[in-house]
């Protein structure tokens, strides 16, 4: 249920859209991201490592990486283990509003296929944007639509999708980065091979945050967010642009906040979107559920998780192949 506009849950669902919270999972990509409105990346705010989303259960996170080169130069994009200092330029990147993925430095440049976007094995490059719409041409370029999963490119061929990917699936310090046929959603939802996962650092910490499992709660080595500060904080590192739309006045998370008492849902933060424009920052603190029971029913939430490296070990596995 909908309360008034003063619990922030909103009566005239019309009257408001959702930024960058999933509204129904079992949609299309495309159809999700009508759902939840108009996304908003900030250039300019906390930087994301693009993650492969299989290595956080390895001893070694590996990253996206892009030395930034001369104006107007390609940049060859590999895989390399992540600095946990978040000292390296390299690997940090900043999604813009209509989901390119721009490197550090270089807010110009997006990440593109390198020659023919179709091509099995074509090459992953930072690239020029032509325009601040993104197009490089727009067919090339890769777009972040959620928080975790897959990054497709914007091929405008539903026939044919390309995914961003690791030549072979095998992670190492070195390997190429690569555009391949998309695989399969797993059943499951578990991590696949073609899952990355944008993790946006608190500047001048080594704390980041991330929505790791969509509407589950956070497994080690994350943690759940557990005060309304730190909800409010994970939100803006998330999405430093984004907010709820009252009718034409964007409210920022800190005014969108709602604390709820769902025990049956996972503890912590989480966005909040429904159908129709519902949107909220949800704060459950004494939730004790392993994943929203009522995901999917016109809402769905999108749980946040903290990961701080100062205390966190990741656990070894003993390849980092994925299988």
């Amino acid at each position: 249920t909908f309360g008034s506009t003063s619990t922030v849950r909103v009566t005239n669902m019309c009257a408001a859209n959702c930024f960058f919270a999933s509204c129904l999972v079992s949609f299309s990509l495309a159809t999700d991201q009508h759902l939840r409105g108009h996304t908003h990346f900030n250039l300019t705010s906390s930087a994301s490592h693009i993650v492969w989303a299989p290595s956080m259960a390895f001893s070694t996170q590996y990253c996206l990486t892009a030395t930034v080169g001369s104006a107007g130069t390609k940049v060859d994009v590999s895989l390399l283990e992540c600095d946990r200092t978040w000292h390296i330029g390299a690997q940090k990147f900043h999604p813009d509003k209509f989901g390119n993925i721009r490197p550090n430095g270089k807010l110009d440049h997006c990440l593109a296929v390198d020659g023919n976007a179709s091509r099995n094995g074509s090459k992953v490059q930072v690239q020029h944007c032509v325009s601040n719409d993104g197009s490089i041409g727009k067919a090339s370029a890769f777009l972040l639509s959620t928080y975790t999963g897959r990054i497709q490119v914007d091929f405008g061929s539903l026939d044919h999708v390309m995914c961003l990917a690791i030549e072979g699936d095998h992670a190492f310090n070195g390997a190429k980065v690569v555009a391949a046929p998309c695989h399969d959603v797993r059943g499951d939802e578990s991590s696949g091979p073609q899952d990355w996962l944008q993790l946006a650092n608190v500047p001048g910490s080594q704390v980041a945050y991330a929505s790791p499992n969509k509407d589950k709660s956070c497994v080690w080595p994350f943690r759940p967010v557990l005060t309304e500060a730190a909800c409010v904080t994970a939100a803006n590192v998330l999405s430093p642009m984004g907010g709820c739309m009252f009718g034409d006045t964007l409210k920022r998370w800190a005014a969108v906040i709602e604390r709820l008492h769902e025990r049956s849902w996972p503890a912590g933060c989480h966005f909040y979107g429904a159908c129709q424009g519902g949107c909220s920052l949800g704060f459950n603190p004494d939730g004790v559920g392993a994943s929203c029971p009522t995901q999917g029913d016109c809402m769905s939430i999108d749980v946040i998780c903290e990961l701080d490296f100062r205390s966190s070990r990741i656990e070894k596995q003993e390849h980092n192949t994925y299988v």
